[in-house]
């Protein structure tokens, strides 16, 4: 087995791939072992299916894998090319209903800016949170 640092409770272990019966699928958990009062007290932590969750990417149109093998990046620049498609089919639907007259060019365009609007907002703020976490990683290479 392998020895990792599990990425939901921070502490390590090893890590064990197990099928569970009545289906092919097989599932990653980290095993956590320790010395409590002379007896060896084991937990796990489970990661999630090895591989993808398929019916999750089916449904949220994001790459999703299990705790250990995800890649975040790609998870996070999928979300973010989620927020401006959104925006940008309101504004298709938008223009629609006005051409098809039911809703003035003015509802179309509040409509349109409201959310261009959301969409920005939400950008921006991950953008800021981006930035407080690369400032965070510099202080920690800084640190350490």
């Amino acid at each position: 087995m392998t020895v990792v640092l599990c990425p939901r409770c921070r502490e390590l272990g090893y890590l064990k791939e197990e099928g569970r019966q009545g289906t092919s699928r097989a599932y990653l958990f980290v095993v956590h072992m320790r010395s409590e009062g002379g007896r060896r007290v084991q937990w796990k932590c489970y990661l999630g299916p090895k591989g993808s969750y398929s019916h999750a990417n089916s449904v949220l149109s994001l790459a999703l894998a299990n705790a250990f093998e995800e890649d975040y990046e790609v998870v996070a620049r999928l979300a973010a090319s989620r927020l401006v498609e959104k925006a940008l089919l309101a504004v298709e639907e938008a223009e629609r209903l006005a051409e098809r007259g039911r809703l003035s060019a003015e509802e179309a365009k509040v409509r349109k800016r409201e959310a261009v609007e959301r969409a920005t907002k939400a950008l921006e703020e991950l953008k800021r949170y981006v930035e407080r976490c690369a400032e965070r990683l510099r202080e920690a290479l800084e640190a350490g």
